[in-house]
């Protein structure tokens, strides 16, 4: 999905570099107060002009027309980025103007004459804009151009400022999706909002990287807030509380989107839907449990705040209930609807109204609505206990519901996970269960003693419940169950350090020919992602090869933050085809650096790119395509390290690596095209 705010990134660089000081911080000096009313004719509204838009089309407007309108949009804090939003009685609507610090000259509130002859007329994905003409984007498709600021005043006649704009009060029931919605482009407020629990608290965006929030009313009902990764309030966190929330109302396809122009448009300091706020007493989860006393209770005025340790992704505990786990103890939490909150997130959860009591033995906090937990944090998986099959046993009721790791320990009694495995190490056995609707169920058993990390739970009888397929290492392959690279990848970042038993299967993409990598290593993608693997010795398998490569006892390790899969044998590698080099992902330097956590060891080619920083490719040489600049590096020992590197624009093909920081890696000079 194209970001509607693509092109942040070189203008926020180039900002930097003309203005030494944050433009939040800058302050001007206002006009006069009142300003004045050129009183000019106005002949048509804003949503007659609307109606004259056919979506995906562009259409020039050749009749003298104006428009008069207050302007709503706010660039101060970077959340709108060269876009002129105005509304009138009528409606509102968005203006591409290639200008940064718009609110110097229009600020909030102020009156505006639009003489539109000359404009256009398109949309972005359903949002009706106007501009200076049609152009391209950077994927080649028809873009509206931004209007000049040399001929900014050719069409807008500024006017009074210090308006009040009407701001509309709505109710997400009021939002009935209509790409000529009258709301569109507008200033709207929802009142009785909050952000879901899975937002609360969270960044409003990732850095440099344009997110989405959801916002949810007290029926459940929701709408997203876009904020940009480039504003400067992207690394403030988002309100646990209900309140109200202003803010611009767009679309995008099919959906509703809320901007806020600066943080101003939050006011949210009230209880939330539920009772689910943070703060407050909170007790530890050891002392929750010792209330019950052998029957139901329901809780009043209590709270605990731990961390999940269980997985609603991989589906190995229904999706009403999770794991949460403090110093002191773990409980489980059973709510009224399937939640969404993720291994590792630390919630706050108000179990006031909750019954504490047993199911098949097992203590759980039930009857809790997904108002009543609270995200405020993201610290990760907790460290588990390690201990015996015996002392698991023997601790059963004071380890409910908490994290352990057994070592070396035999699985039997089935041949994949599903349903009871025997789990036995020297001190004796247990039962490890798995639901059959987990995505791992019909994972074939791995041979040999391994390694298991679970929660403790029960049913009738003392049990373990793994959480994914990353809960097991060690062993070898019982059924030769073939990955995806992103399974591989994602199970280094929910901390495994081991490779599963089982195979892989890609392209190569890099070229050991070329001496562009270091002879071990090669580069391997698949329809889902690509990585590392390093061999035990040099190799020779060519790009383009299609591999199945077994990574039993093979490491996962990050080299200066570069993924790889360490410790593999030669004959572990195995050709099944040869159907050439991928195809590259086309994109932009921006994007790179966005994706580059999830896109690393890929192929991507990058259109409209200067080379520069040096002459020859040896070492580092800077990519630049307008919308930013990365490293491309180039070993001494590759054949090509000494050729001339172009003058001219050029296409690039290259491997997304990284060296402490994101880089780019050419296979030979063949990646370099005029």
């Amino acid at each position: 999905m194209k970001s509607l705010f693509r092109h942040y990134f070189l203008a926020v660089i180039t900002a930097m570099l003309i203005i030494p000081v944050s433009c939040v911080d800058l302050e001007f000096d206002e006009p006069p107060a009142g300003g004045e009313d050129p009183n000019l004719p106005v002949n048509i509204t804003i949503a007659e002009l609307k109606s004259r838009h056919t979506l995906e089309q562009y259409e020039e407007i050749t009749d003298d027309v104006t428009f008069q309108g207050l302007v709503i949009s706010n660039d101060a804090a970077g959340n709108f980025f060269k876009q002129l939003v105005i509304q009138d009685a009528t409606a509102g609507i968005e203006m591409r103007i290639e200008m940064t610090d718009l609110n110097n000259l229009y600020p909030v509130g102020r009156k505006v004459y639009v003489k539109a002859k000359g404009l256009w007329l398109g949309d972005y994905n359903g949002l009706v804009q106007l501009g200076a003409g049609v152009g391209t984007d950077d994927q080649g498709d028809p873009e509206l151009i931004r209007i000049p600021e040399s001929l900014i005043d050719q069409y807008i006649v500024p006017a009074t400022y210090g308006n009040s704009v009407p701001t509309r009060t709505l109710t997400i029931d009021d939002l009935t999706f209509n790409a000529q919605d009258s709301l569109v482009s507008t200033l709207v407020r929802f009142e009785g909002m909050q952000f879901i629990a899975a937002d609360a608290g969270e960044v409003y965006a990732v850095f440099q990287v344009n997110t989405n929030r959801e916002l949810e009313d007290c029926f459940d009902q929701r709408l997203i807030l876009r904020t940009s990764g480039y504003s400067s309030f992207a690394s403030d966190s988002t309100p646990v509380l209900n309140g109200t929330i202003t803010g611009v109302l767009s679309i995008f396809g099919d959906t509703y989107q809320l901007t806020i122009r600066d943080l101003d448009d939050v006011d949210m300091e009230g209880d939330r839907c539920g009772g689910g706020n943070p703060g407050g007493t909170q007790a530890p989860i050891d002392s929750v449990r010792g209330i019950f006393s052998g029957s139901p209770t329901t809780i009043s005025s209590t709270k605990i705040k731990g961390v999940v340790i269980s997985d609603f992704n991989s589906e190995s505990v229904t999706g009403k209930n999770l794991y949460i786990q403090d110093a002191t103890g773990g409980i489980a939490i059973r709510f009224a609807d399937f939640h969404s909150f993720a291994l590792g997130s630390e919630l706050i959860i108000d179990l006031n109204g909750g019954l504490l009591g047993e199911f098949n033995g097992l203590l759980q906090v039930d009857g809790l609505s997904l108002g009543a937990a609270t995200l405020v944090g993201n610290p990760g998986d907790v460290t588990p206990r390690e201990a015996t099959v015996q002392q698991v046993l023997t601790n059963a009721q004071a380890w409910e519901s908490t994290l352990v790791t057994i070592k070396d320990v035999m699985l039997s009694g089935n041949s994949v996970f599903d349903g009871s495995v025997t789990v036995t190490d020297a001190s004796g056995g247990m039962i490890l269960f798995t639901r059959s609707a987990s995505t791992f169920a019909q994972t074939a058993l791995p041979t040999g003693l391994v390694t298991i990390t679970a929660i403790v739970s029960e049913f009738n009888t003392p049990q373990l419940i793994m959480r994914n397929i990353a809960d097991v290492t060690g062993g070898g392959s019982g059924g030769g169950d073939e990955f995806d690279i992103t399974e591989i990848r994602q199970l280094f970042a929910s901390g495994s350090t081991t490779a599963p038993s089982g195979t892989i299967q890609g392209v190569v993409i890099s070229d050991h020919n070329s001496l562009s990598v270091t002879g071990r290593n090669l580069y391997i993608q698949d329809a889902t992602g690509g990585i590392v693997v390093r061999f035990a010795q040099n190799h020779t398998f060519a790009i383009g090869s299609e591999l199945k490569i077994t990574l039993n006892g093979g490491a996962l390790s990050e080299f200066n933050g570069l993924l790889q899969i360490d410790g593999i044998n030669n004959t572990a590698a195995t050709v099944v085809g040869t159907p050439g080099d991928v195809t590259p992902r086309i994109t932009t330097v921006s994007e790179v650096l966005s994706n580059h956590g999830s896109w690393e060891s890929t192929l991507v080619s990058i259109p409209n790119v200067t080379l520069t920083g040096n002459t020859v490719y040896n070492g580092e040489v800077t990519v630049s395509d307008g919308t930013g600049t990365i490293i491309m590096f180039t070993r001494s020992q590759a054949l090509f390290a000494q050729d001339a590197i172009p003058g001219a624009t050029v296409t690039l093909t290259g491997i997304v690596s990284e060296f402490n920081v994101p880089q780019l890696i050419i296979r030979t000079t063949a990646d370099v095209k005029l």
